[in-house]
């Protein structure tokens, strides 16, 4: 796969990187994507190397769990597959694996978060209903409450991504699959700041026959069908700005079920529900390859995991639903780091120091001002340089050095005025002192 990865860190100051080195350090996943983990017999695997099995959450009857990216936590619908069930309702799951219902629900089909916002909306396909419910609130507000005269049937759901830069859909759009269960298999559109106002994107023209996922990505916007293949099996389509459907051919046999972009690679992430695993798929040749391996979708009694793999906006971390295994998983990627790749990014600190506005730091004149900037951006490069000499002590000395006058302590005095880009220089300084200490 191609593309590179890169770390998501949040700790705060040098005084509690210590902690935090072995999470932040090697995982790059969000903390709260990490606590509560159980284990079970028989777990699914990473077929892919860097990618590796981080969290088990127990959740009965789960459906498309997908990850927030405002408050870091996910959400995911129950469904029991009873009408009015009060079990039913989306979910929030906690750091320690406790759940949290924000809204009851009848049989939801998916559930997908506004990436700018934090508001999640959900799908109940027998009513043909949507649902928004803000980040901070547990009421829920009906925002679609149907799409044509007869039987409705949503389902898959999705946003344009954060840092999108397609021309397919706007901010604020969502795109939503119609399955046609006793109606038409149809695209549709409705916006997120304004309920109901839905528009038609794609109308039923026989081509579609059991679509239940949608996923958008820079590469285009993309439609997962469970029907019309060969030997029963599933395809994919990409949607035309014209509402057209052009079939992406696979190089493999696939049931698709569930949809994801990954950011980093362009490539989608399928839930391949009859083979028990996600796959990647190239959207331009169709070309199929193991990602993940191992799981129970095939097992699951009521309904099957629609809209079931989210990934994260970093692309980093994906999260898979499977009923089947009554649970939810979370794969984390893992960047495997030596001196080489530490020192280049000690040298990148180097860089972003040395162009920061002198006004940022607190001296008498810009002259001294300039004489800070230059001997913060010196002891980093003296990090680098010392790191690649394989001094790991001298390298982990000269970052102390930087770290302590831009920390907010008392003790020295910072060199830069209280501002977000000394806070992040702090930041990026303890990471990388964490990464060290890994080596």
């Amino acid at each position: 796969m191609c593309g590179s990865r890169s770390f998501t860190y949040a700790t705060p100051n040098h005084e509690k990187f210590r902690c935090a080195k072995l999470t932040i350090a090697v995982f790059a996943v969000p903390c709260a994507l990490l606590g509560g983990t159980r284990s079970t017999s028989a777990q699914p695997i990473a077929m892919e190397d860097g990618w590796v099995l981080q969290r088990v959450i127990e959740f009965e009857n789960g459906q498309a769990a997908h990850f927030n990216p405002v408050d870091g936590k996910i959400y995911v619908g129950r469904r029991r597959g009873s009408s009015r069930d009060p079990e039913d309702g989306v979910y929030r799951v906690e750091e320690d694996g406790s759940t949290v219902k924000v809204s009851d629900g009848d049989r939801v089909a998916c559930v997908v978060v506004d990436p700018h916002y934090g508001d999640v909306f959900f799908s109940e396909d027998y009513g043909g209903r949507i649902y928004r419910v803000p980040v901070d609130g547990t009421d829920p507000e009906l925002w679609v409450s149907g799409f044509h005269s007869g039987d409705d049937d949503p389902v898959g759901m999705a946003f344009a991504p954060l840092g999108y830069q397609g021309e397919d859909v706007e901010d604020g759009e969502v795109r939503l699959v119609d399955r046609g269960y006793n109606g038409p298999d149809e695209v549709w559109q409705f916006w997120s700041d304004e309920s109901e106002g839905e528009t038609r994107v794609h109308a039923d023209n026989g081509l579609l026959e059991d679509a239940v996922d949608v996923t958008i990505g820079d590469a285009g916007v993309f439609v997962a069908d469970r029907s019309g293949g060969p030997n029963g099996s599933g395809r994919l389509f990409r949607l035309e700005n014209d509402g057209s459907l052009a079939e992406i051919v696979t190089t493999e046999v696939i049931n698709p079920t569930g949809l994801a972009m990954d950011p980093v690679s362009g490539l989608l992430m399928v839930l391949d529900a009859d083979g028990d695993r996600v796959v990647w798929v190239d959207p331009d040749t169709g070309q199929v390859d193991e990602f993940l391996d191992g799981f129970s979708f095939t097992m699951a009694t009521v309904d099957t995991p629609w809209a079931g793999v989210d990934v994260t906006p970093d692309g980093n971390t994906v999260i898979v639903t499977d009923r089947g295994a009554q649970a939810i998983y979370v794969f984390g990627f893992v960047e495997e780091l030596d001196e080489e790749a530490v020192a280049e990014r000690i040298l990148e600190l180097a860089a972003t120091i040395r162009s920061l506005d002198l006004r940022l730091f607190d001296a008498p004149n810009r002259r001294a001002a300039a004489g800070r900037r230059n001997a913060l951006a010196n002891r980093a490069d003296d990090a680098a340089a010392s790191l690649l000499d394989g001094d790991l002590d001298d390298a982990l000395e000269s970052l102390h050095s930087l770290l302590v006058r831009v920390d907010g302590g008392r003790r020295p005095k910072d060199w830069l005025v209280a501002s977000t880009e000394r806070d992040a220089l702090a930041e990026q300084c303890a990471d990388l002192m964490a990464m060290i200490e890994e080596l």
